[in-house]
């Protein structure tokens, strides 16, 4: 994601618009956040002044409560570098948090992809843990979606 999709974000040096990236079916939010942290240090590499917003949307409730909350059980810590652990999340008991200006740039809601309307404008769109629980026939309903909810040079992952 860093070295194929981030630098094409700014491929335009007049860039003035926000980055938007949409993660559907991101059940508790474990890839918003990840996607915002790689965003967070690409930017930070590169010297680059630019917002962004990440969109997580999934139909669960309850999962997107947790999402909204940030906060994880220490278990995290075998997947997350020590770095990363100390620069983008906060110790809270026996969990860590999200910090909260990784949380800021993240909104989570409620959206059911074959049924609402999609987003729109996006730069990204990254539905890799939504596709494998839909047949084959509403992949194929909720592609022209994705199609129309990305700019002409956005990313489909």
């Amino acid at each position: 994601m860093t070295q194929r999709v981030f630098p094409r974000f700014f491929d335009d040096a007049s860039r003035a618009e926000p980055i938007r990236i949409w993660v559907l079916g991101c059940a508790s939010g474990e890839e918003v956040y990840s996607i915002a942290i790689c965003l967070f240090e690409y930017l930070g590499e590169h010297g680059i002044d630019a917002r962004f917003q990440i969109f997580g949307t999934d139909i669960s409730g309850d999962a997107l409560y947790t999402a909204r909350s940030g906060r994880y059980i220490e278990n995290i810590a075998r997947n997350v570098s020590p770095e990363r652990l100390e620069r983008f999340f906060v110790r809270d008991g026996e969990y860590f948090k999200v910090e909260k200006y990784v949380r800021d740039v993240c909104t989570f809601a409620r959206h059911n992809v074959a049924a609402d309307p999609p987003f729109s404008r996006m730069d990204l769109i990254s539905c890799r843990n939504l596709l494998i629980y839909l047949d084959p026939m509403l992949q194929r309903s909720v592609m022209p979606l994705f199609h129309y909810a990305l700019k002409p040079t956005g990313i489909l992952m």
